[in-house]
């Protein structure tokens, strides 16, 4: 039996490629790679940055800052944003090597942190779904029963002291709840 050899198509000025090429050169023709980019940073942060990360940060300026090279990230608190800054160039290959292209291996050339509660409103609806899949749920528990009796004469001792009448039965009666 003879071999069939193997010939390799050549490409023609017709042929589109693969459907990787032909999105790429769609989205550059159009002008918006870097949106989508910058959109699947967000919606990929938490596969990017790892969980724990994820759940204290927030990409802020993630379409400017395709185009900018400099990525702004808000900071749940200020021990994060110390520990953040020890892994910065980390962070910043991951992300390239996430959103990078074959023209611009590394749209991000820096992170800048800031420490910064999330503003309020449906923009932070997605950080704030994602940080809430890692937070333990709060556990509620009872109240005490009301001091009553020797807890109660203690409490009113306690008092004593307090010269406003008014504030001295404010104290008592929140004692009075809470106190065990």
């Amino acid at each position: 039996m003879a071999k069939r050899r193997r010939t390799r198509r050549r490409r023609g000025p017709n042929d589109i490629g693969t459907a990787g090429d032909l999105t790429r050169k769609v989205l550059e023709r159009y002008n918006v790679s870097s949106g989508v980019h910058a959109h699947q940073l967000i919606t990929d942060w938490e596969e990017i940055v790892g969980p724990r990360v994820a759940a204290r940060t927030t990409p802020v300026n993630a379409g400017a800052a395709m185009s900018e090279g400099v990525l702004t990230v808000r900071v749940a608190n200020s021990a994060w944003l110390h520990e953040l800054s020890f892994i910065k160039e980390q962070l910043v290959m991951r992300i390239n090597e996430y959103v990078g292209t074959k023209d611009n291996k590394q749209p991000i050339r820096e992170i800048r942190f800031y420490h910064g509660r999330a503003p309020k409103g449906r923009n932070d609806e997605l950080s704030q779904a994602k940080a809430q899949q890692h937070r333990e749920p709060l556990r509620k528990r009872p109240l005490p029963p009301p001091a009553q009796g020797d807890d109660l004469a203690k409490i009113q001792d306690e008092t004593a002291f307090v010269e406003d009448e008014e504030l001295r039965q404010t104290i008592i009666e929140a004692r009075r709840l809470l106190d065990k």
